[in-house]
This record gives structure tokens, sequence and C-alpha cells, in this order.
């Protein structure tokens, strides 16, 4: 039953089988079209944005998200401020807490320039959530896997 209160946002290379349509958004970056799909879905519910990473280290599968470095160079909240529920919201405790969480680095269109780089890589993670939260989600978990 949990996966009734669940929105996922999940990147292209990840996306395998075809879900519920209506619950599931694929993404390479923000877009309107993302903005549109969350702008018609129930902030109360719990989102899952679920980004590609890269480890060395194949046996780790899955990482959760505890915090983010958004080095994109984006803000997806920029030139958008009429979508967004205050001119000013909170992003600290941005994600629902792991044991095991981490940090990730948002790398946006350099991520595969970068990737080998960083520690904990992602391609969009910090620009979802941070509109994820502008447009009033109380509840964002991250979610990692190894591509």
């Amino acid at each position: 039953m949990e996966q009734e209160n669940n929105i996922k946002i999940i990147h292209q290379d990840l996306f395998v089988k075809k879900e519920e349509e209506t619950m599931v958004f694929v993404f390479s970056c923000v877009d309107k079209k993302m903005i549109e799909f969350l702008l018609n879905k129930d902030r109360n519910k719990t989102i899952s944005i679920i980004d590609k990473t890269f480890y060395k280290n194949k046996k780790i599968a899955k990482t959760y998200v505890n915090n983010h470095v958004n080095k994109t160079g984006e803000n997806p909240v920029r030139a958008n401020q009429a979508i967004s529920i205050s001119p000013f919201f909170d992003i600290t405790s941005l994600y629902l807490q792991s044991k095991a969480g981490i940090t990730t680095t948002s790398l946006g269109n350099k991520y595969f320039e970068m990737k080998n780089k960083t520690q904990h890589p992602s391609t969009y993670m910090s620009n979802v959530a941070i509109l994820c939260r502008a447009l009033g989600f109380k509840k964002i978990k991250g979610i990692l896997i190894n591509n």
C-alpha cells in the first residue's frame, strides 16, 4: 500500500519497466514537463527521486541521499519563482534521512566528464529536490543507483 503514496521521478537511463504513468516521471533534466507533472500531484505524497551514480565498486548498487551539493550551475526555481509556494523556502533537511545516507554532488550536464572525480556523483538530484520543495512537497526521498 505504500506504493500508492509514492511518486517516482526516475532518470531515463534507469527506467526499465513501464509503470503506472500517473505516478512516474522519467527525466534527463529539469524542464517544463516535469514542473507540469509535479503541479498536478498531491503535495502530501512522498516523492522518490531516483538518479544514477557511478561507483567503481559494482557491489554498491543502491545508496540513499541525506544531502546534496549542487554543482550543476543551474537553479530550477530561477525564472520560475511564480510556481514556488513561498518566495523563500527552507531546504535544510530536504531529504528523508537514512542512517547510511550520503551527500551527493549533482553535476548536471558535466556528469560524464566529472563522475570519476566525485565521490557520490548524480545528474540532477539536487535540482529535482529543490523544485519539489519549492512546489510544497515535504517528504522527499533521494536514491542513487550505480549505473
